[in-house]
């Protein structure tokens, strides 16, 4: 069997096969960007190596926040789901963020199908969720639980992410003969790059605001539940999304232009009318869910959780 020379093709060779860990991948990743001078990637893949800080969840991407299932586990160690009188409860309960770094989800999780995950809640939000349902004292633990493919899913979201930046290598003459990258290769190496930096920009751009009103729910829960629905968020939140519309899958870039549009005519008129904007907004999120394998997707999906509020 010949030997591959190539840097690049070595590395997607061995990231389509599923025996072959992400964690590994990251190194090999870590590598080509090194070699090619590619900072900013760096930075993300170091945070996949190590794990995401805990304080700033912020610095998240969506992929890492997960909607489980909110539940208590008694003193027999069994986890019971808790169920809640509205929805925003639920959404506001029900998101974990996974910092773990990607070698940690690995060892974890290594039952894809049949695994279950609980995220604890931190201090703040135990009390408050204890004193929310009856007789809270008396159990042992609270959390969120997930599914291990939930879990599962972060990791191959990875390394669906560094394999395609590395097509996009491919297709700019990038090699990596014997090992080695050509100046002429560095020069190039920028625009495929900008793809997976954009793809990450955007994402961040939308759930920032989604992310940002969730800490601010789980400091306060009581008082985030009694918010009016807020229309600058609205128009703001539209502004984002028509960004990123370019960069979404092409089988629903056209249904989330018409949405986006009839949401923009709702705000601009004299006289508000809520339910048709907060159904307009769910019919925007019920077509990103349609293709949750996808970044942007999954971004604007986690943004309209947060503008929706009590809508059920």
């Amino acid at each position: 069997m010949t030997e591959i020379n190539s840097m690049v093709q070595k590395f997607q060779k061995e990231a389509i096969d599923a025996n072959v860990p992400v964690s590994n991948l990251l190194r090999q990743a870590k590598l080509i960007a090194t070699e090619l001078k590619q900072e900013i990637i760096l930075g993300w893949i170091d945070k996949e190596q190590k794990g995401y800080r805990r304080d700033n969840r912020e610095g998240l991407p969506s992929y890492r926040n997960l909607q489980g299932v909110p539940a208590v586990q008694d003193t027999f160690g069994r986890w019971t789901p808790v169920r809640f009188q509205t929805l925003r409860e639920h959404e506001i309960l029900s998101m974990a963020p996974i910092f773990d770094s990607v070698g940690t989800l690995e060892l974890r999780i290594k039952d894809k199908t049949e695994s279950f995950f609980h995220v604890p809640y931190l201090y703040e939000m135990d009390k408050q969720l204890r004193n929310v349902i009856r007789d809270g004292d008396i159990f042992s633990a609270t959390g969120i639980s997930l599914e291990g493919v939930q879990i599962w899913s972060i990791v191959e979201t990875v390394r669906n992410l560094i394999y395609d930046w590395s097509l996009d290598l491919r297709k700019a003459g990038i090699i990596g003969e014997n090992m080695a990258f050509t100046e002429s290769e560095k020069e190039k190496a920028e625009a495929p790059t900008q793809q997976l930096t954009n793809n990450i920009n955007n994402h961040f751009t939308i759930q920032g605001n989604f992310v940002g009103n969730l800490d601010q729910s789980q400091n306060n829960i009581t008082n985030d539940l009694t918010n009016n629905f807020n229309f600058d968020e609205v128009t703001d939140f539209l502004k984002k999304l028509e960004k990123v519309i370019p960069h979404l899958p092409i089988e629903i870039k056209s249904q989330i232009e018409t949405a986006v549009k009839e949401v923009k005519e709702e705000v601009k008129k004299d006289h508000l009318d809520e339910s048709k904007i907060k159904l307009s907004l769910k019919n925007i999120k019920d077509i990103c869910e349609k293709f949750a394998g996808d970044l942007i997707t999954q971004g604007i999906t986690q943004g309209i959780i947060g503008l929706l509020k009590n809508f059920i």
